[in-house]
């Protein structure tokens, strides 16, 4: 068996004698030609013996041969104490038998595979490697890439950590928002809207009395009067009822999700002159989660502002369909298709607020389109939040 040593000098014999020879492109066993005056097996060594990962070889009998500094590193020790030491017992106990399989396929199938596993640290926590290994030519060793990715794994827990606070944070901002929406509209609806109905009536008792003046001229101007006032104030009341049903339309509350849909797709083809249909369950049963009637709703009525700024669209259909799975809620249109790059934009805050929605509530969102053949967003919705527990 070769002496355990750190791979760096017998690589510079290796790498001078593999060198192509510049003159024919054959190997050759010439000096090395020389870069920034340094030879280029040196840059070799200096390749493998500062990688931050870890080279190693390992026998039949599972000894370790060359390594590099990574490898000690990775193990915890120093080049003495690594060489010549059997691999499995310089990892966890409970990675001792996955390092036997790993090696016996390795040397058995001879072909690359991954193994993780874990390493005692000085900190106490184990550390996770990750092993890829290919056997070398003859078959009598094996060449391991040894990678810590307990880093990686911290990173990414931790990142998935903060998504998940994000989307929490997210779905009370998007509720405080609805809660504001609806004290607002009930406001609207309650306070501003009784006012201007009370005004109404005081013109209306203006009205009579004007009729009982004597003069013809001050009768006909006065009443020209109010009756101008009269359709001003009827014009409030339009828009104070269409405000507030655009905050939170009252349907949603009283009867559910389909009729707001069918009084939402209503006011989309009156404004933008494009025909929308709303294709709901048959004998649809109001959803036992308002939140998520409230979300489906929001998810709806910004698909139909952007149908209505882009699409170029002469037809929407909006459908629902429901499975032991959960329901599916469907919004295609037949104008020009939403391009891959749009559907990915990272600055598009609309269908990210679509996105989130659904995901608030276990589901999924997706948007697709085809050139002049329209596009679909398709929003699935879990079993469990439609009976409230997203």
């Amino acid at each position: 068996m070769k002496n355990a040593k750190y791979l760096g000098s017998e690589l510079l014999s290796f790498a001078a004698a593999k060198l192509p020879d510049e003159r024919n492109g054959t190997k050759a066993r010439a000096a090395p030609s020389r870069r920034a005056g340094r030879t280029l097996p040196t840059r070799y060594i200096d390749l493998f013996e500062r990688a931050p990962v870890g080279y190693l070889t390992v026998d039949r009998r599972g000894r370790i041969g060359l390594f590099n500094p990574g490898a000690a590193r990775l193990f915890g020790m120093d080049g003495a104490s690594i060489a010549g030491r059997l691999l499995g017992k310089l990892v966890s106990a409970e990675s001792r038998s996955r390092i036997a399989t790993f090696l016996a396929q390795l040397f058995g199938e001879r072909r690359r595979l991954i193994c993780k596993i874990e390493v005692p640290s000085k900190e106490g926590q184990p550390e996770t490697a990750e092993l890829v290994g290919t056997v070398s030519e003859d078959g009598n060793e094996c060449y391991i890439v040894a990678t810590n990715i307990s880093a990686r794994r911290r990173n990414t827990k931790e990142m998935k950590r903060s998504q998940a606070e994000l989307r929490k944070l997210s779905a009370r901002l998007v509720a405080v928002r609805e809660e504001e929406r609806t004290a607002l509209a009930r406001e609207l609806h309650d306070g501003l809207g009784q006012m201007l109905t009370a005004l109404t009536l005081d013109i209306a008792w203006l009205q009579r009395r004007i009729e009982r003046f004597v003069d013809p001229e001050k009768r006909k101007e006065s009443l020209a009067r109010a009756r101008e006032l009269r359709k001003n104030i009827d014009e409030a009341i339009a828009i104070v009822r269409r405000t507030s049903s655009e905050l939170r339309p009252a349907s949603l509350e009283l009867m559910g999700l389909w009729p707001a849909l069918e009084g939402e797709a209503a006011r989309f083809a009156s404004r933008s002159g494009v025909k929308c249909v709303v294709r709901p369950f048959a004998q649809a049963a109001r959803l036992q989660n308002p939140g998520l009637s409230v979300a489906l709703f929001r998810i709806v009525q910004e698909a139909l502002t952007n149908i209505a700024r882009h699409a170029k669209a002469s037809l929407v259909e909006i459908a629902c369909e429901e499975s032991a799975a959960g329901c599916k809620l469907t919004i295609v249109d037949d104008g020009r298709g939403i391009s891959e790059v749009e559907s990915s934009d990272p600055n598009s805050l609309g269908l990210i607020g679509m996105r989130e929605r659904a995901r608030s509530f276990g589901g999924e969102f997706s948007i697709a389109g085809a050139p002049d053949s329209g596009s679909r967003v398709t929003v699935l919705i879990p079993a469990k939040a439609l009976r409230g527990t997203p």
